[in-house]
């Protein structure tokens, strides 16, 4: 009671202190806190499935740009089991895609759901640990016409009604499914969804490299797998690799056609071609490490700042302690025992303000509960961590206060040392660097995100909209024309197999006169080009009329890149698996996000094609009406269908999301960080005031104004920000160049940027520092002068 009587005694004297020490510390822990639960969930990608370990996925060595993709033709999981002892079973699965499914009702009318389905094989529930619920998940995956579902979507179409036994309509499909099996929805941080799967039939097919297959071995040493997975040979890969002329290459570079890949290492690895899963990436990781550790730092300098702010004010009735017979080892006990005591409290209010967080806006930003009652383990961790940071924190300035002769203090003679005012103007530019280089790092992640919005992606996308067509559509082109086209404010229409800002594009490589070509593949109707203003930069658009044959234009790209193309213009491209006559050469366009350079693209269009997607132009004055007629059209034409229409410029922005939320989840905790610091060098601007309050009585009795007080005050604290300033701004250009280096286009570095991170610190330092001296140099001198 006697430990808590004198703190709170101590707390009533410097409420300033003390108040700002708690704010402080309790946001550093709450700030901290959210990185760290975060960063947990990504590193934890299906790290929670039985013998994670012992899973891997199947990559093949795509035979065009020798880099590894996520897809492969479906004989390998078989061959692996077979051929290799340490593989236990395998199961190949499909890539996730939406589906329409319809519920019949009592009375004839159905309801209309959109869920993500797969096809897999039965292992998958065994191997990945899929937990049912109801049913039987064998029969779901290996009987035709079979469903199994995940409790969200039970929930969701049946309520608390069993689902187990009921039909629904899978419009993709075609067919009715029966639904055999309900499983617990799976983690959000794993690279499976939570989608509707039916049973995978395995064909013998090495043309078709569009499934994932996944291992699972008897071992969780990636190196050994490796070594027998390289050992064997597969003939039919050995021929797709000798045909395309790629073989010696393959083996000079050292690569084997097959690479195992860990379950759990999947979600950092971004250099895997036709890849569907969650991504991270580990140098925003690294930016996200950094950035909570600078702010346990910082909160954990500013309470030494703050303590030693009230260093003169303290040391006086420390010292008549020593007087009275205190030993200094007691009194240094007491001002740690205080220090953890205010770190404590702080750890206290952070779960308080966590739960606030979690419940925020704020925790839209990131893809799991934030709820401290989720993660006991971290809060746990991080009260530990609080006890050590107060144990720290307070035993410098418990040194300090406790270090002077009780008969110097007591007369008033003691001063600073050289030493520590050394530390305290490093501690002072070690705040102004983290500052500048926060809000530098802050400014260009926001200029590279405005960068990617806005950057001319070589068509329009002003007033233009898409929407997928199923079966009855596709097979309905006229009357869709027509309809569309009939609408008020429908201005042009076009369609596509493809909607511009996807990361997955089909493609097809093959072996022209000696050399590998390999194309993206981007179908198209016959005013596609006019549609989108792409311009040729030689060559013919394609026909309005005769599109008996295909025909091709391609970018710049595919024939710089691949010069070999150049021959065959005007001509048919031979040994493709299109084959058409090759019209014109287009101006590059970014038919991918920017994440993505351009690559060789061949434009594809021909009569009678059934497209994916209709894009229509639609005039901006009456929108409401216009988008209403559109989907009453949609719905007479498709009654099976589940009207969704996007506009093209709001898609490609939400292809963006991933970098718009990590820059907003930096920016929020660089601004905690950037607080934080300029909070800390608020503390020393106290405690220089404090220390010379006696000085500047002095001087303003002897008729120094109160301008030169200020300067006086002033002084150091700008030369320090000045050098802060010129160290900060290199390690900021080498922080902000390496992450700009996971971008194919980038903005550039521009010097005013750091300029203006200056700026904006030294206005804020200025605000701060100048409110501080400007009330020690209007303070009553001779109040300073009687208290010293």
């Amino acid at each position: 009671m006697k430990i808590v009587r004198e703190f709170l005694v101590n707390f009533s004297r410097f409420k300033m202190a003390g108040v700002l020490n708690v704010i402080g510390l309790s946001v550093a822990f709450t700030a901290f806190a959210v990185i760290a639960i975060q960063l947990v969930f990504q590193n934890g990608y299906d790290r929670f499935r039985p013998d994670a370990d012992k899973i891997f996925r199947v990559e093949l060595l795509f035979p065009m740009s020798l880099q590894y993709c996520a897809s492969g033709p479906t004989p390998i999981g078989a061959i692996l089991k077979d051929q290799i002892p340490l593989v236990e079973n395998y199961f190949i699965m499909t890539n996730d895609r939406k589906e329409v499914f319809f519920k019949k009702k009592t009375d004839g009318s159905s309801d209309k759901f959109k869920e993500l389905f797969a096809n897999t094989t039965a292992a998958f529930i065994e191997t990945v640990g899929v937990d049912v619920l109801e049913g039987d998940a064998k029969q779901a995956l290996t009987e035709p016409n079979m469903l199994m579902i995940p409790e969200s979507v039970a929930r969701k179409w049946f309520g608390k009604q069993p689902a187990i036994g009921k039909q629904i309509f899978c419009s993709g499909e075609g067919r009715d499914l029966t639904i055999a099996a309900v499983y617990k929805d799976m983690p959000e941080n794993s690279v499976f969804n939570n989608s509707c799967y039916t049973r995978f039939v395995e064909q013998e097919n090495w043309g078709a490299w569009d499934v994932q297959i996944y291992v699972k071995t008897t071992t969780s040493d990636r190196n050994i797998l490796q070594q027998q997975v390289n050992a064997l040979k597969i003939d039919p890969l050995d021929q797709i690799f000798e045909y395309l002329h790629k073989k010696e290459q393959v083996e000079k570079e050292g690569k084997s056609y097959l690479r195992i890949s860990p379950l759990t290492g999947i979600f950092y690895d971004n250099t895997v071609i036709y890849d569907t899963a969650d991504k991270g990436d580990r140098r925003n990781v690294a930016v996200m490490v950094a950035i909570g550790l600078l702010i346990i730092l910082i909160a954990g300098i500013n309470f030494v700042n703050f303590s030693m702010s009230l260093a003169p004010t303290r040391m006086k009735s420390i010292n008549t302690q020593k007087v009275l017979g205190a030993t200094a080892f007691v009194l240094r006990l007491k001002l740690v025992g205080e220090a953890v005591t205010y770190t404590v409290i702080a750890f206290l209010v952070s779960i308080v303000l966590l739960q606030l967080f979690a419940l925020s806006g704020f925790a839209n930003l990131f893809s799991m509960s934030l709820a401290p009652a989720n993660h006991w383990d971290i809060i746990g961790g991080i009260g530990i961590l609080s006890v050590f940071l107060g144990i720290f924190a307070g035993l410098y300035p418990a040194f300090y206060i406790t270090s002077f002769e009780p008969a110097m203090v007591l007369r008033g003679s003691f001063v600073m040392t050289p030493k520590g005012i050394r530390l305290r103007n490093s501690l002072m530019a070690f705040q102004f660097i983290i500052s500048i280089v926060l809000i530098t790092c802050t400014l260009l992640m926001g200029a590279q995100y405005r960068y990617m919005q806005n950057y001319s992606l070589g068509f329009r996308t002003e007033n233009i909209g898409w929407l997928k067509l199923d079966k009855d559509l596709k097979t309905n082109q006229e009357a869709l024309i027509s309809e569309m086209t009939s609408v008020p404010g429908v201005m042009d229409y076009t369609f596509s197999d493809y909607v511009p800002g996807e990361d997955l594009m089909s493609s097809a490589g093959t072996e022209i006169d000696g050399e590998a070509v390999q194309l993206d593949k981007w179908y198209v109707y016959k005013n596609f080009m006019n549609f989108f203003g792409i311009n040729l930069i030689r060559g013919d658009h394609f026909s309005q009329s005769d599109l008996a044959e295909e025909q091709i234009i391609l970018n710049e790209t595919a024939v710089k890149k691949q010069p070999v193309l150049e021959r065959y213009f005007g001509r048919n491209l031979p040994d493709m698996i299109f084959e058409g006559r090759f019209i014109g050469v287009a101006h590059d366009v970014h038919y991918m996000s920017l994440r993505k350079a351009v690559g060789p693209l061949a434009i594809i269009c021909r009569d009678s094609l059934r497209y994916d997607y209709m894009f229509l132009k639609v005039a901006g004055g009456n929108l409401p009406v216009t988008m209403d007629k559109i989907k009453a059209v949609y719905e007479r034409l498709s009654p099976s269908g589940m009207f969704e229409f996007e506009f093209l410029d709001q898609s490609l922005q939400q292809s963006y999301e991933g970098e718009k939320r990590l820059m907003q989840v930096i920016s929020l905790m660089g601004g905690i960080a950037i607080v934080l610091a300029l909070v800390g060098v608020y503390g020393l601007v106290i405690f220089n005031a404090q220390y010379k309050r006696k000085e500047i009585g002095v001087r303003k009795v002897n008729g120094a104004t109160e301008s030169q007080i200020m300067l006086l005050l002033n002084r150091n604290f700008f030369r320090l920000l000045l050098l802060s300033f010129s160290i900060a701004c290199p390690v900021a250009w080498y922080i902000m160049s390496r992450w700009l280096e996971g971008f194919s286009y980038k903005t550039p570095l521009h010097w005013w940027i750091f300029l203006l991170a200056g700026v904006i610190t030294l206005l804020i330092a200025l605000f701060t520092v100048s409110w501080q001296s400007w009330k020690a140099a209007t303070e009553n001198p001779v109040k300073a002068l009687k208290s010293e």
